[in-house]
């Protein structure tokens, strides 16, 4: 897996997603929902490590699509939407 080093401070969200997304060849759509800005600093780390830090920070689900395409989406609207992840039991 590609590993990457993610600066932001202070950075909108949907550039950061963006930009760790293009470094692994990541197909992602980004929800208009998505807004905000995040800082972290993260070193030698996979993207996928990279892209779920970034959820997590930011409140954001990952929804896979079809076509090998990822979803993120503000969390609280997947939920209205009926489009969050079922957790595991």
């Amino acid at each position: 897996q590609v590993r990457t080093n993610v600066e932001a401070a202070n950075e909108n969200i949907r550039s950061v997603l963006r930009e760790v997304a293009a470094q692994g060849r990541v197909n992602i759509v980004i929800d208009p929902s998505v807004q905000g800005n995040v800082t972290l600093s993260m070193r030698n780390v996979t993207v996928n490590q990279a892209l779920q830090a970034l959820a997590t920070m930011a409140n954001l689900e990952i929804i896979p699509q079809p076509g090998n395409v990822f979803l993120f989406i503000d969390r609280t609207m997947a939920v209205q939407k009926h489009m969050h992840r079922q957790q595991s039991t």
